[in-house]
Order: structure tokens, then C-alpha cells, then sequence
């Protein structure tokens, strides 16, 4: 990341100044919850080692408020110079992540997104929450609406995180992968 007002930013979230917590109030409570900022790296096959600054939440928030990230490689190769995949997969259109308080992860996400987001009623899990746009992805966090939701289920067994991701392709493959060997619900779509 390069200097200038996106860096400042950043650097007032992850570490914290008056201004930071008037703007982001979510992050804020998070971060006073647990101060969670580390470094982190991975070597790549070729040898080149990739680094960068992780501001988290503490458990059991960890996969439901926003995390922030610096990276310290640069973006050519953070990325690669291979962008396609064999089974056309082109991004992500969306992520639902279960949850028991809706209205807690919209008090932290609306500030980082500057948005409100939107009411959702998602009748293929029965469950209700609100979704955010980020670009191009959807992000809705759910709750269960009754005992009989897959979402219910989820929570009793792993929690509030992740619960299925939507992945756009070029391939010919659409549908729903082995939950199996992913662990996770994903659709090709």
C-alpha cells in the first residue's frame, strides 16, 4: 500500500485515534474487545515471501466482523501473473455468513461499508438478515427464522461463521460443490 489518505486511514483503524471511533464505531468496539493485530507471511513455491499486517476480532466474532488487512507485497505479486483457474471460476459473487445477532454485525459492517444494507428474507435456508454490497459481492448475514433452518443447525454445530459461497464462473460446471471435501457450502454459478 502507498502512502496518502487510504494508508492514514487504514492506520487509524488498526491502531486507533479519536477520529477513527467517531467514523467507524463497529471497528472500534472490536478492536477494544481484543486488540488482535499481527504480521503474517507465506513463502510461495518460487521462493518469493509475501507479508502483511492482520487486524482481527477476537473469538466467537472472528468470521462475522470485519477484518482489516495491509498488505506489504505489491499487488503484481500478491496476484500472480495466472488469474485463471481450470474450472472458470472468475470471482466471487457472494458469502453468507450464519449468525445469532443480525443486528450486531449490521452496527459493525454499516460503518465499514458506509452503507445501511438491506433487509433479506432468504427462503432456500429459512433465515432473515441483511445484505451488504462490497463491489460487485454480496455479503449477507443471516439468522435462523425457525428451529427447522439449516442455518439453526449450523450455529448448534460450528458456530457463527461462514455458511456457503456463491462463486461466478465461465465454465460449464454450475451448481453446488461436494460440501464434503470443501466444508463449506459452494455454488458455481
Amino acid at each position: 500500500m502507498g502512502r496518502g489518505p487510504g494508508r492514514r486511514r487504514l492506520h487509524r483503524l488498526l491502531h486507533g485515534d479519536r477520529r477513527s471511533r467517531r467514523e467507524h464505531p463497529g471497528v472500534s468496539r472490536c478492536r477494544r474487545e481484543d486488540e488482535r493485530s499481527r504480521a503474517g507471511s507465506r513463502t510461495r513455491p518460487d521462493g518469493y515471501k509475501l507479508s502483511w499486517v492482520l487486524a482481527t476480532v477476537p473469538k466467537p466474532f472472528t468470521f462475522q466482523a470485519p477484518f482489516l488487512i495491509q498488505d506489504h507485497t505489491p499487488r503484481e505479486e500478491r496476484i500472480g501473473k495466472e488469474t485463471r483457474h481450470p474450472n472458470g471460476v472468475t470471482g466471487v459473487a457472494g458469502i453468507t455468513v450464519a449468525t445469532d445477532d443480525v443486528a450486531r454485525l449490521r452496527g459493525w459492517w454499516s460503518p465499514v461499508l458506509r452503507q445501511p444494507g438491506t433487509e433479506i428474507e432468504r427462503s432456500d435456508v429459512g433465515a432473515a438478515g441483511v445484505r451488504f454490497l462490497a463491489g460487485p459481492h454480496a455479503l449477507d448475514f443471516v439468522a435462523p427464522k425457525a428451529a427447522s433452518s439449516p442455518i439453526e443447525g449450523w450455529l448448534k454445530t460450528r458456530g457463527p461463521s461462514p455458511y456457503a459461497i456463491a462463486l461466478k464462473t465461465s465454465g460449464e460446471k454450475k451448481g453446488a460443490l461436494d460440501e464434503s471435501t470443501a466444508g463449506t457450502r459452494i455454488t458455481l454459478m
